[in-house]
């Protein structure tokens, strides 16, 4: 008894600790739903471990799956993915919120302070405000991306079927999921269909840059945009910049992706491949038949991922940006880091090494350890699996699965360390330091 008081007072004092326990709550709820026959389309149970790494995957907006989502679920099984999907891409405290304004409840403050956890807010004051803006912006989004998307499904499968394939797609473009009813293929069939491929492509950009910059750039109150929202503009267009022509120059004659294709036809998806690196998890094209100069630069995308306060995972574009300016002012000897005539603070650039460097220990020990598991396949393409799972990018090079379930586990967990972020998994594993009264000495050592 003493036992679960310390847990529950531990829980109630640590909202990283609680952010955590609810995003595993919701994926066990969601694993086993679908293990349950219901969710097959063969009626049969499925896999404990396959049914674990798709609700993880549902939930943390990522894309990967061992089976394909068209024909292994049935319609309710595709429901309970796309329900898990829309909670993920909201934020599970966003959706505990929503529910209570729903029913006429207030949230307390321990709520609100999870919330902003949950959103990378620094402040609890118009909280509920920006709460109903979030529920009001996506509804409103995906509702949009599902009527342009229907004009195109409605004509080929039919006015039921085309508007489940379409609200299916929008919710999972502007959820960063991934998640698709159309079959292994994904949106290769419309690798020539500008309609479809921009409208994800726009669905995919927009839930990447945050909420924050949907208010600063529409309702804001000052003509002053803040430094975030200018970072953030800056840095998704100089990545999907540098991705699109990257993609478009390293697979330009290759027959297998873009090389048969016409010089707008390989514009086009040059710019969906640089768009959908950025955590959604699309393709228009084989990502195995790839070369390997774009695979690596695939995983570099990857890598950073979108922006905070949005659907989207990865390192984060401004941490990036934060990084790259503290490495400019340390060869200048300055402590300034200057961008758009402001200065980030010194406590940003570290938060953004500890970020950076805590996502590579993960990667290179979960790298390290499917390797010695999946010995027979090849380096390229597990290192591809376990960058798309840390930046809940979705995208393979076709070997999910066939992964041993040990790699499927770690590559699961993986997905939830980048959903929740370094930093709130490892507050929430590790113990806050006690204050003993007094500091040792310290003492200079030689880096680098």
């Amino acid at each position: 008894m003493n036992f679960q008081k310390r847990l529950f007072k531990r829980i109630q004092k640590s909202p990283p600790l609680f952010f955590l326990l609810a995003y595993l709550t919701v994926i066990l709820i969601g694993t086993l739903l679908l293990c349950l026959p219901f969710s097959s389309a063969e009626g049969n149970f499925t896999s404990p471990v396959d049914a674990f790494f798709v609700s993880t995957s549902a939930v943390c907006v990522t894309g990967l799956t061992p089976v394909t989502t068209a024909s292994f679920w049935s319609p309710l099984g595709q429901a309970i993915i796309l329900l898990l999907i829309q909670l993920g891409g909201l934020g599970v405290m966003t959706a505990v919120g929503a529910l209570a304004l729903l029913t006429g409840r207030k949230l307390g403050m321990s709520q609100r302070v999870i919330f902003m956890e949950e959103k990378n807010e620094d402040e609890l004051t118009g909280l509920v405000r920006f709460l109903k803006f979030i529920l009001k912006a996506t509804f409103l989004i995906e509702g949009l991306g599902a009527l342009i998307l229907a004009s195109q499904m409605v004509p080929q499968f039919g006015l039921v079927k085309g508007l489940i394939y379409a609200i299916f797609l929008s919710i999972s473009a502007f959820c960063n999921a991934g998640f698709d009813p159309l079959g292994p293929v994904s949106l290769s069939d419309y690798s020539s269909n500008p309609v479809v491929l921009l409208t994800i492509a726009a669905l995919i950009i927009v839930a990447g840059l945050g909420y924050v910059v949907y208010i600063d750039f529409f309702f804001r109150k000052t003509k002053r945009i803040r430094l975030q929202t200018k970072m953030v503009t800056a840095m998704t267009l100089l990545l999907l910049t540098l991705g699109t022509l990257g993609i478009f120059l390293m697979e330009y004659g290759n027959p297998s992706t873009i090389g048969g294709m016409g010089l707008g036809e390989k514009t086009l998806n040059a710019f969906f491949q640089s768009a959908s690196l950025r955590t959604a998890g699309f393709f228009s094209f084989d990502q195995a038949a790839m070369t390997r100069p774009s695979s690596l630069f695939s995983c570099f995308l990857m890598f950073i991922g979108g922006s905070p306060g949005g659907t989207a995972g990865g390192l984060k574009t401004t941490t990036m940006a934060v990084l790259v300016l503290g490495l400019i002012a340390r060869v200048r000897h300055t402590r300034d880091l200057p961008v758009f005539h402001r200065n980030c603070t010194r406590e940003n650039f570290q938060q953004a090494l500890i970020l950076f460097t805590a996502s590579i220990f993960w990667i290179t020990i979960v790298g390290f350890l499917i390797q010695l598991v999946e010995a027979d396949k090849e380096f390229l393409d597990l290192f591809f699996e376990v960058i798309s799972a840390y930046g809940t990018v979705g995208l393979s090079r076709g070997i999910t699965g066939n992964l041993h379930a040990l790699s499927k586990i770690l590559v699961a967990i993986t997905m939830v360390f980048g959903k929740i972020g370094p930093v709130t998994m490892l507050g929430a594993l590790l113990r806050p330091a006690k204050y003993r009264g007094h500091r040792v000495a310290e003492e200079s050592v030689m880096i680098g």
